[in-house]
């Protein structure tokens, strides 16, 4: 009785011969494989950069929000300011490497008298540095990739800070309402939204707007966006 002539192309003597990849065709799979991830990281870095952005913008307006509560809950000044080591306040500067929240109002939140009443607040109270038994509320630090400036109003106020009074208000050092602007962005056409503006109105409003730079980082502006 005859073999099927076809497992004899498969056999010798007995031994199933296997076949694997020519060398062309290992060639042409690695090339597609290279083909397609360099097509793929475009879009991850996309998918990165746009998520540090977003998550630096949103972490500055949560202090700003929490700042202007604060001053309203505590009949207080709050002040934000930028800060290079999380503890005070930095020199006047547009270029934010950090920041931090905290309760300008000479140490009273923290000082007691005898009788557990809460002592007066201290002339220094509403200086915009931190003085002792003021409290910190809030701190963060900006990501090296990431670049936040102030604009010029804001950049203009006694260090740089922005003050939220007792109702709730963010004024200017002659006691406006502040309208002013940060720029958070990364140097980078992935993605081409490289930049959010976060923005403060009329003293009161806080918004986010995404933008285009093209690639760079300008400085905010301080009139109103779109």
């Amino acid at each position: 009785m005859s073999h099927p002539t076809h497992l004899a192309s498969c056999t010798l003597h007995g031994r199933r011969i296997h076949r694997g990849f020519t060398l062309i065709e290992l060639m042409i799979t690695v090339l597609v494989g290279v083909i397609l991830v360099s097509l793929a990281i475009p879009s991850f870095e996309t998918v990165f950069n746009s998520g540090r952005i977003t998550g630096q913008a949103n972490e500055f307006v949560a202090t700003l929000q929490l700042a202007r509560m604060e001053a309203i809950r505590r009949n207080a000044h709050v002040v934000v300011c930028p800060s290079a080591n999380g503890t005070s306040c930095a020199a006047t500067t547009a270029v934010w490497t950090g920041w931090i929240a905290f309760v300008d109002d000479g140490g009273a939140s923290n000082n007691f008298t005898n009788g557990g009443n809460k002592a007066a607040a201290s002339g220094d109270a509403g200086d915009t540095k931190i003085d002792n038994g003021e409290t910190v509320i809030r701190s963060g630090l900006v990501n090296t990739q990431l670049t936040v400036q102030s604009s010029a109003a804001i950049d203009g106020s006694t260090g740089g800070a922005i003050t939220f009074h007792s109702d709730g208000m963010a004024r200017d050092v002659n006691g406006n309402p502040l309208t002013g602007s940060f720029s958070i962005c990364m140097p980078t056409t992935h993605p081409q939204q490289n930049l959010s503006y976060v923005t403060i109105n009329t003293g009161g409003r806080i918004a986010v707007i995404r933008h285009n730079g093209g690639g760079s980082c300008p400085a905010p502006p301080d009139g109103p966006l779109s």
